[in-house]
Order: structure tokens, then sequence, then C-alpha cells
């Protein structure tokens, strides 16, 4: 049986590392991945569920260590019962190529060159500021006390405007170290061997030895390699032409450096700054002491609102001042920035050039079809003409679409582009940006939750 084109994540062990030799001799370092016959258990459709996807399951167990729900549905595909369940999701339209009971193996990764891998990193447990975040730590001598390891201060710095100082969000502190979900992209694939269920990536993944890993194919504009050399007259495909850009107008080399600046100055230009942290004056605790001062053994306490108790108020609560996160930056890094992340864009194939982006009516069924069909599965930001009235039908029938976020044309920037896999933008909005300023910036309309 052929595989389907829109081939799931599949779950693998991590059995070790070693190293083979290519063609020319030179040795790679390989993590070898066992990855058993997985069955479908259960196919979800967009009718029923709301969205595509179908449920995997790989790995031999008796059925007393099984339980019955999942003996039951199990046994509904046809298969005797699975240790691990975990379900994929699928392009809409996805699931028609896929059956229950149907069996997806390794062979699906035969032809492919590069694949993403998801585990589970090792955990360390409870770990100090120098080993978590790599601290210096203090003197070992000259008067330091049994504090060769302690972070130092973390909550100072009050000044004379009256702010006391406190603990600011996100503190580089000791704590739990390690044991999170780490995804590694776009590893080399050196060696399958569906026979014996067996696949050889280049380099590291992470878990330890016998965690389990998922592993899901790259998309094919990400595998191919991003050129080092200056881009000349990319090509756009519009349905009816092509139409091409000279990189010159672009920066002709991409600045990852600047792009990241711009990116950083407009996420930051979007933070109000009134964050605020409950004070003991506003627990719902009672006031009353907890028990007596001394002879209970217990330390001295007044009442529950005290920081360490659950419900208590922060120590070093924010008081009701503003912070200004404010950046800028020259207008023509700016422009320049704006532009080079269009090429970025562009280089790795996720600009869709419409020629007469327009419909007639607000359908939101409709458009999420027009999504499909030029190929975007992922978040996309859908630049509209400047003209209001030639772009209601188009914004009306995407506002309610998660993962869909709209701007004008006019006021792309820098970090539009790069916080949505794809850019739509008509042809005639396109020229008109390339040929304009391209460093207005304007309020972004976000749709997330179905909002618009």
């Amino acid at each position: 049986m052929t595989q389907p084109s829109n081939s799931p994540h599949l779950l693998g062990q991590k059995l070790g590392m070693t190293r083979v030799y290519n063609e020319d001799g030179v040795s790679l370092p390989v993590t070898i991945i066992k990855v058993d016959t997985h069955t479908i258990t259960q196919v979800r459709t967009p009718e029923v569920d709301g969205y595509s996807a179908i449920q995997l399951a790989t790995g031999d167990i008796k059925p007393r260590n099984s339980t019955m729900p999942l003996i039951g549905h199990d046994a509904k595909a046809g298969v005797a019962p699975r240790r691990k369940h975990f379900e994929t999701r699928l392009p809409e339209g996805g699931e028609s190529e896929y059956e229950l009971g149907q069996e997806v193996n390794l062979s699906v990764f035969e032809d492919i060159k590069y694949v993403d891998v998801i585990g589970d990193g090792k955990g360390k447990g409870f770990a100090g500021g120098m080993k978590r975040w790599g601290f210096k730590g203090q003197l070992a001598s000259h008067g330091v006390e049994r504090k060769h390891r302690s972070p130092g201060s973390i909550g100072g710095h009050a000044n004379n405007a009256g702010k006391a100082g406190r603990i600011k969000k996100g503190k580089k502190m000791a704590g739990r170290y390690g044991g999170k979900r780490i995804t590694v992209r776009s590893l080399d694939v050196v060696r399958v061997d569906s026979e014996n269920g067996l696949i050889l990536v280049k380099g590291p993944v992470p878990g330890a030895n016998k965690g389990s890993q998922i592993l899901s194919i790259v998309r094919q504009v990400v595998a191919q390699a991003r050129p080092s050399t200056l881009v000349r007259h990319v090509s756009l495909s519009i349905g009816i032409g092509t139409m091409s850009v000279d990189e010159i107008a672009l920066g002709e080399t991409i600045n990852a450096d600047l792009i990241k600046q711009a990116f950083v100055m407009y996420h930051a230009n979007q933070r109000q700054g009134s964050a605020r942290s409950k004070t003991r004056s506003m627990g719902s605790l009672t006031g009353k002491k907890m028990y007596k001062q001394k002879g209970t053994g217990n330390a001295r306490h007044g009442d529950k609102k005290a920081p360490i108790f659950r419900g208590g108020g922060h120590a070093k609560a924010k008081r009701r001042t503003r912070e200004d996160y404010h950046k800028s930056m020259p207008i023509k890094m700016r422009r320049k920035a704006n532009r080079n992340a269009l090429l970025a864009k562009l280089v790795d194939q996720e600009v869709k050039v419409i020629d007469g982006l327009a419909f007639d009516a607000p359908k939101t069924k409709a458009f999420k079809d027009f999504l499909s069909n030029i190929g975007i599965d992922k978040s996309a930001l859908l630049a509209l003409s400047p003209d209001a009235e030639k772009s209601k039908n188009a914004r009306l029938s995407a506002r309610n679409i998660d993962g869909v976020a709209m701007c004008k044309a006019d006021q792309l920037n820098a970090y539009e582009m790069l916080n949505n896999r794809y850019l739509v933008i008509d042809k005639a909005d396109l020229e008109a940006w390339l040929n304009g300023p391209s460093s207005q910036t304007g309020k972004i309309v976000r749709n997330e939750g179905g909002q618009a």
C-alpha cells in the first residue's frame, strides 16, 4: 500500500547514539530511533469533530494492564490493546486518505531528507542559579561566608523616585531544571531501515535513551537550504503567471540581526506596562492572627496574607506605576528591516501573491476553502487593500478564522510578517508596497479565539 501524501507524525523510541561513515569517509554522529508500526484507531473529520486529524496507536500491552475503555476503543479498529495513543493534526480534508485500522510505518520517511524531532529533555531536578543559568557565583574568600553559590541580589534597586525594589517577572533564579518539551528542527535523515523499523538522524535529539520521540516530516520549502549567494529575481506564483522581484530592492542579503532588532522593537511597543501584582491588602483571607506568637514550634506569623501562603499577597508587589517599554529605531533601519523580512519570506517560499484578491460576498467557509486551495495550513497574515470598500468582503470573511491576522497592505512590517507563517497579498498591493516607503506602522487587527 502506498502511503498518503499527508503523512502524520510518528512516535519512536530513542535507542542511543553511534556513528556512521558517508560515501566520502566522513564520520557522522547519529541517533538511532526505533519506530514500530502504527495503527489508526480513530479518524476525526471537520463535520463531526470540527477539525481533521487521526489517532495513532503503537506498542503492545497485556489486556490486564490496560483499561476497559481503551480495550473497547482499540477493538473498533480491529486491533489488540495498544500501549500508547496520540493524535496528529492534518490539513482540512486530509483525513479522507486514511481509514480505521490502517497501518502506518516508517516507509513514509524513506524519501525524506529532513525531519523534526520532538522530545522531553532530561529532568535535572531542583537546581541552583549557577547550574541552571550559568551564574558566576560569589567569591571564594574576601569575607564571603557560606554564600559562594548564591545568585546575589534579586530584588533591590530602590531609587529616589519612590519606587521600592521588587522581583521583576522572569527573573533568573533557582528552580526546576530541564524536563521540558524540546523541538529540534531540520535534522538530516542519514538512513532509514523500514524493515527493522529504525531511522538514523544526524546529531543528538532531546531526551534520555528509551524515551519517546515524535518524528514529523519537514515541509519541503523548509528542507531547501537557504542560498548563501544573492537572490536574483525571486519568482512568485500568482496563479496566472509569475512576478519577478529584484533582491536589490529588498536589501540584497538577509540581515538576521537587523530583522531581530526590528521584531523586538515592534513587539515591545505593543506592551502597555500596566501589569499589577496583588499586595497583602488585596487578599481575600482573614486578618486574624493564625496562632499565638510563641510556644507552638512554628514560625512566627500574623495572618495568612503573608506571601508564603496560598492566596497571600506578593512580596514587594508591583506598585501602581506604569513602565515604559517603548523602543525605537532609525527610520532607514526600520525600512530596510521591513524589506529584508519580506526577502526572508520570499526565500522560504512563504509569500502567496494573488492577482485580484477580492470576493463577491463575505463567506467564511468560502474563504477557508480559498486558503486551503493555495496551500496554507498554518498561520497567515492577510494584507488587505487600503481601500476599505474593496477589502470589506475579504475582511469580513477572514475575521473569525483562527490563526489569520489582517493588516493594511501599506502597513506591513517585519513583526507581522515574521509572526505568521504565510503572507497573502494582492499583486497590485505588493507592487505599491515595494514602490512606497514600506515603513508605515499602524494598528493590526488580530484574530485569536474568533475575535476580530
